[in-house]
């Protein structure tokens, strides 16, 4: 929300005229644009486990306003892991995390230029991407790793799941 890729101090001036309109007064954030593929990492998190699980591609706007429009999982396993390795990074610099949590990032053209972009410690949209993706019970496994207890047996799909930004499932398959 009220996200804008700035180029010019005019084009600053006109993004904070436009927060204020969308969301009144209060804190905004400026942070160095970092270019790649936008991707995400959810997490199961419970006492003494973080359980990642596979890594989506984000589709945003391109308008410059960065607007989510939903995601495709699983990535190749490449990225996949190159994804969950620094989103797990992030997870575990935050200390209280429970539940549901899920890193946004951005892969770059190396490893070097991959940069963590935010963590949501909730229920994400890719949980329906997930869902649709685990062959158990994604909810139950959640509710296992905050009690403490041994999750279900993971088995996932090995097809790719596309979702919108509103929940639906729009396509099961290669």
């Amino acid at each position: 929300k009220a996200t804008f890729l700035v180029r010019s101090e005019g084009e600053l001036l006109q993004a904070a005229d436009e927060t204020m309109v969308e969301h009144g007064a209060g804190d905004v954030i400026l942070q160095p644009f970092s270019p790649g593929d936008a991707v995400s990492v959810s997490f199961l998190i419970g006492p003494g486990r973080r359980l990642a699980m596979p890594a989506a591609a984000q589709h945003l706007s391109t308008d410059g306003r960065f607007r989510y429009l939903g995601g495709i999982l699983p990535l190749d396993s490449q990225r996949n892991a190159r994804a969950t390795s620094l989103a797990a990074r992030a997870i575990d610099a935050v200390e209280g995390l429970a539940g549901y949590a899920g890193v946004d990032l951005v892969l770059g053209t190396t490893a070097d230029d991959d940069a963590v972009i935010e963590i949501n410690p909730r229920l994400t949209t890719s949980y329906v991407g997930l869902r649709a993706l685990a062959r158990f019970n994604l909810a139950e496994a959640l509710l296992a790793v905050v009690a403490g207890d041994e999750p279900p047996r993971w088995e996932w799909r090995t097809d790719q799941v596309r979702f919108t930004a509103d929940g639906r499932i729009i396509g099961l398959g290669d």
